[in-house]
């Protein structure tokens, strides 16, 4: 799926809530989505497999901007099928 300047993979639907900034990203159709159970419903709000593809033809840094509703979430960044590094946004939760 195509949206802006970046190319999303591993998702079917981009949903704008009102409360919220951004746009959260789907693996499954919100129509969908509404006739599952309570405890799938919620995992398939994660965004977890998706991916967030672009081709940074400047010479300085691509910025990104995300946003992690559950914490903690991890990024891991990718140059073509080169891992570059791994950020985590949010806290572990306590033990």
């Amino acid at each position: 799926m195509r949206w802006e300047q970046v190319e999303l993979h591993n998702v079917e639907e981009r949903i704008e809530l009102p409360d919220r900034p951004g746009v959260l990203l789907q693996r499954l159709p919100e129509s969908v989505r509404v006739q599952l159970n309570e405890g799938a419903r919620n995992a398939a709000r994660r965004a977890a497999g998706v991916e967030i593809r672009f081709v940074n033809e400047g010479d300085g840094a691509a910025v990104v901007s995300l946003a992690s509703y559950q914490s903690p979430s991890k990024v891991y960044v990718y140059a073509g099928s080169h891992y570059v590094a791994e950020y985590q946004e949010g806290e572990e939760p306590p033990r």
